[in-house]
């Protein structure tokens, strides 16, 4: 069974909100897939708070969610893809945080390059309107109030190099 993981997520995300990690396992064949699982090492931080996927039954431990696909035939067949829903709540950090998303098989798979995944997703203080917000009464002038809806969009989701000037315009206001 040559099975083939993909992962995407909501991001970026404001701090204290709740987030999704959608997942998808493809099974290319030639042949079924046995005793199919996936296993989230959610990142510091973070608390699982629910799943969502036929066939699928997850159980949480910390940072460990290991959710294994149970059919009546207790197999993935080939051409089908089993897709799960992992929802989490970001609580404690503000920056980028990975989970580690694994899928595995009973079954031999002659590609396991494609069987697991690292997302990153950036946890910011404020979304995009809570910085506009914070930085609109302070304005003045038409430049500053035009340009104000582009900063607040850059300062939501800052690139690592921008961090430090997205905090001192909120700071300021």
């Amino acid at each position: 069974a040559d099975l083939k993981l993909t992962v995407r997520d909501d991001d970026p995300v404001v701090l204290a909100s709740e987030y999704n990690y959608v997942v998808s396992a493809d099974n290319f064949g030639p042949e079924e897939a046995r005793g199919v699982s996936i296993k989230f090492t959610l990142p510091e931080g973070t608390d699982f708070v629910s799943f969502t996927g036929a066939n699928f039954s997850c159980l949480a431990q910390a940072q460990s969610v290991t959710c294994p696909y149970l059919t009546n035939l207790s197999a993935l067949a080939t051409q089908r893809t089993a897709r799960l829903t992992v929802r989490v709540r970001a609580r404690a950090e503000v920056g980028q945080v990975t989970a580690v998303i694994e899928l595995t098989s009973a079954s031999r798979d002659p590609n396991l390059g494609d069987n697991i995944v690292r997302e990153t997703t950036q946890i910011n203080a404020k979304d995009a309107e809570q910085v506009a917000g914070v930085i609109l009464p302070q304005l003045t002038d038409q430049f500053a109030l035009d340009a104000a809806p582009v900063v607040a969009d850059i300062c939501a989701r800052p690139v690592p190099e921008l961090v430090a000037q997205c905090e001192a315009i909120i700071d300021a206001a």
